[in-house]
């Protein structure tokens, strides 16, 4: 074996340890996430499993452990944003969705997010049973077969050549829509602070709009510095501060520090 084999061989070792190594890390900390739930100590669990979330591992159950953790300090905005993001991840997450259900009857009003398009929810029902990678890699591979099938038709014509690539193209056009709004979902953002103003401007000075309470959903359409435009389902249109709020994402941003109130002046 020659000095480049063997140092590839040894770089895919250390690599493997490395996975291996976070891999056990991850699962260390879940345990400890759950062991401090069972015995009361929702902060600690909290900051584990958001840990967990902020070290990339995104599954459902981590989120789903994280809502109920902050559920139980009765933090109904970071509870509710993670039932969301479960549900994201796991779409068939009857418990979850169970959850959300339970927390969102706890809010003042219940408020939906603004209604999401339907072109977008033609897209998400499309694939609601595939799990959340399939698209991409159908995507992929009908791609591939696309070139496949017109580099046939370029260097040896054949009828069948052209329709395989036309419908490849399709396909892969099809899936790569399907994979992009599954993972570019709009982004939710959910009060987390009692109550929330939301005003004309992007200061403390404008007048305010209307005024959001804790576990409220509103859509984003904006961002300017600090502060975010949210629109309700109601149709009102305002800016609030970005701390206010625990945003669905992805990116999966952790919850505000503080549940301090903001109420309107």
């Amino acid at each position: 074996m020659n000095m480049a084999a063997a140092l590839t061989l040894l770089t895919l070792a250390l690599c493997g340890a490395a996975a291996a190594a976070a891999e056990t890390a991850h699962d260390a900390a879940f345990a400890r996430g759950v062991e401090a739930y069972e015995a009361g100590d929702y902060a600690a669990a909290a900051q584990q499993f958001q840990q967990l979330a902020a070290e990339g591992v995104h599954e459902a159950a981590v989120f789903y452990n994280l809502a109920h953790a902050y559920h139980q300090q009765g933090r109904l905005g970071p509870a509710i944003a993670n039932y969301e993001r479960a549900l994201q991840r796991n779409p068939h997450f009857t418990q979850a969705r169970r959850s959300l259900e339970q927390a969102l009857a706890q809010t003042e009003r219940g408020l939906a997010p603004a209604e999401t398009p339907e072109w977008r929810e033609a897209l998400l029902a499309a694939q609601s049973r595939l799990d959340p990678d399939t698209p991409v890699w159908l995507a992929v591979g009908f791609w591939a077969l696309f070139w496949g099938a017109l580099a046939v038709r370029i260097w040896r014509p054949r009828r069948y050549a052209t329709t395989v690539a036309a419908a490849a193209l399709v396909c892969a056009l099809s899936f790569a829509a399907m994979a992009w709004a599954r993972h570019q979902p709009p982004q939710i953002a959910v009060a987390s602070v009692e109550s929330v103003p939301v005003r004309y401007g992007i200061d403390e000075v404008s007048g305010v709009r209307f005024e959001l309470y804790e576990g409220d959903r509103v859509t984003v359409d904006g961002k300017e510095g600090d502060w975010i435009r949210v629109e309700s389902a109601e149709g009102g249109r305002g800016w609030a501060p970005r701390t206010a709020f625990t945003l669905v994402g992805p990116p999966y941003t952790a919850a505000p520090e503080t549940p301090e109130g903001m109420g309107a002046p």
